[in-house]
């Protein structure tokens, strides 16, 4: 089965693809489940390198069992047209490409992505082999990024002609599902993280905040609830982002830590054993979504299972996806998403209450492969 996505592996960080690594871990998921049910997988990557020189050849590797990786051709360029180019003509290879090696009535998983929208409309255009696609949806882009009334409109087909759908959310589901087509669920990664008890040894209570850096962001109010945490608690955060903005978080962190009790630290960017092995040196995760965005009915925000994954509890604001996932009775509402409310809800956190998120995450990941499995049935061309 081919799974198309902007995708890169550690391998080649050099090449400096275009990517999500948040959207490579979801992929290497669904990759791992679908290897569980003997269906091998080819992730085709049509990701062009962000560098201004270098050549990069087309590539089809073996990455893990059962695991394929092929990624276009790509060159660097200084020039702003050469590099427009550059994306057109991978677009261009990944359309080329699916048409050649594509199987009569073979399955193909897209990921929802509006530089994606255009590929794919070719290609269902051209297809003569009766190809099914399975789409997922994450959410709703144009709630989240102003697409245009083309690429609005492009996004609704796509979900439309479908012929099976992957949602992040039941809410989305029903806003994209007219049609009743078969759908199933994910609300991001399942996966089992092993147990690496490294806590810290300052007896202090640790909430994390992992994600975008930026003053939009929850790194920013992870700043401000530190403001209403006594010294029992320290604020972390880690996560990507640009220059400036991670400049920016520093400063409000050194003028925090002069008058703040709770103590706030940023670590940079961690990513696969050492992500986890200091998510697990915490005890509270934070999702600090924003009420008013237009994208809460559509999203789910996969920090929380990244955070239940390696045992941690979860705070978040009362969003009705949130509310009502198959996790939503383990996590703890917040009233409001003020700084306030949110510290609040942390300190009313009874540490010493049972708590086993990784037994729902397990539950989770048997039932998605299960899922799975049930929504492919009979559709699958080996």
């Amino acid at each position: 089965m081919k799974l198309v996505a902007f995708y890169d592996i550690e391998k080649y960080k050099n090449q400096d693809r275009v990517f999500s690594p948040s959207t490579a871990t979801v992929i290497d998921y669904i990759a791992d489940s679908l290897y569980k049910l003997n269906i091998p997988v080819e992730i085709i990557s049509p990701a062009e390198t962000r560098k201004t020189d270098g050549k990069f050849p087309k590539r089809t590797e073996t990455i893990r069992n059962g695991v394929v990786l092929t990624q276009c051709a790509s060159n660097g360029y200084k020039s702003k047209s050469l590099r427009l180019l550059s994306k057109c003509k991978s677009r261009l290879w990944l359309v080329y490409y699916l048409l050649k090696k594509s199987k009569k009535n073979e399955v193909i998983f897209f990921w929802d992505s509006p530089v994606l929208y255009e590929p794919l409309i070719l290609f269902r255009m051209f297809d003569k082999k009766d190809v099914k696609i399975l789409y997922f949806a994450s959410e709703l882009y144009q709630y989240v990024i102003p697409l245009g009334k083309l690429k609005c409109k492009m996004e609704r087909k796509l979900f439309n002609d479908a012929d099976m759908l992957l949602v992040s959310t039941k809410l989305l589901d029903a806003k994209i599902n007219r049609t009743g087509k078969k759908s199933i669920v994910l609300h991001g990664t399942y996966r089992s993280i092993p147990r690496f008890e490294n806590k810290y040894t300052d007896r202090l209570i640790h909430v994390v905040y992992s994600g975008v850096i930026n003053s939009n962001k929850g790194s920013k109010k992870a700043v401000e609830i530190a403001a209403h945490l006594s010294s029992n608690y320290h604020i972390n955060i880690i996560g990507y982002g640009e220059k400036d903005d991670i400049e920016e978080l520093k400063r409000d962190i050194q003028r925090a830590n002069e008058v703040n009790a709770c103590k706030i630290s940023y670590d940079g960017v961690l990513r696969g054993e050492k992500y986890n092995r200091y998510l697990q040196k915490c005890d509270i995760g934070l999702c600090s979504q924003d009420l008013n965005a237009t994208y809460n009915e559509s999203a789910f925000p996969s920090k929380i299972l990244s955070y239940m994954s390696n045992g941690l509890r979860v705070v978040s604001v009362d969003l009705t996806a949130i509310r009502s996932s198959e996790i939503g009775d383990m996590i703890y509402y917040t009233s409001s998403d003020s700084a306030e409310d949110f510290a609040k809800a942390i300190v009313e956190i009874d540490m010493d209450n049972a708590y086993d998120s990784r037994a729902a995450i397990a539950e989770l990941d048997a039932k998605f492969v299960r899922e799975l499995g049930d929504l492919l049935k009979n559709e699958v061309v080996m």
